[in-house]
């Protein structure tokens, strides 16, 4: 594989032609639950300018791309639109933003947005996050959630409904041995209600270690 040797070759060589390679390469790595050399690939890229986003994120929000400045790349650490039928996404650019629409023909239980996330185990968190909605009903079933790599759920955010511009939070701890988790927005229609036809709106999403 790609691991190791060979990608720490290919970095020093920092060839754009070989970015394809180099982020499958990540991919894999993160699916075989190995953050640490799937980071070093991922970091390295960044160092040498090979990603879309700019700056390293401070020593503050350790989210990828978490104000949609670029579309998702669908790679390494970055967001990931799964193909999720009935649910389509697209890029807003003043402010920046990141739209889901549920057409109300998506199945009863989506992740329409996922992002993998280094974290340190036994250390509390805080995601922080900007929205609004339109069409979408209070108890949407629409919540962040986070889980481990073997799915094991850590947190469920609150629902997001809101017309108007609204903040959100929610703080979890991260448990003994878990070194990377997955972020995602989740649909999952509540009993009783009909599946939501509407938009949601994200803003700025972040997360921060808290102190």
């Amino acid at each position: 594989g790609l691991a190791g040797g060979a990608s720490r070759r290919l970095l020093a060589d920092n060839r754009e032609t070989d970015v394809p390679l180099l982020l499958d390469a990540c991919d894999r790595l993160i699916e075989a639950k190995r953050p640490d050399d799937a980071a070093a690939i991922w970091d390295g890229l960044w160092q040498r300018g090979r990603l879309p986003f700019g700056a390293r994120p401070g020593a503050d929000s350790i989210l990828t791309n978490g104000d949609f400045a670029v579309s998702p790349t669908g790679h390494g650490f970055d967001w990931r639109l799964p193909d999720t039928e009935g649910i389509s996404a697209a890029r807003e650019e003043d402010p920046a933003g990141l739209r889901l629409t549920f057409s109300g023909t998506q199945a009863e239980s989506a992740e329409p947005l996922v992002e993998y996330v280094r974290v340190e185990e036994n250390r509390s968190y805080q995601l922080q996050y900007g929205y609004r909605t339109s069409g979408i009903e209070a108890n949407s079933g629409l919540t962040w959630r986070v889980v481990s790599l073997d799915g094991a759920g850590i947190a469920n955010g609150q629902e997001l409904s809101s017309d108007d511009p609204a903040a959100g939070r929610m703080t979890f701890v991260i448990p003994e041995g878990c070194r990377m988790v997955r972020l995602s927005l989740a649909y999952q229609r509540r009993p009783g209600t009909t599946r939501i036809a509407g938009y949601v709106v994200l803003r700025h999403v972040e997360l921060l270690p808290s102190l």
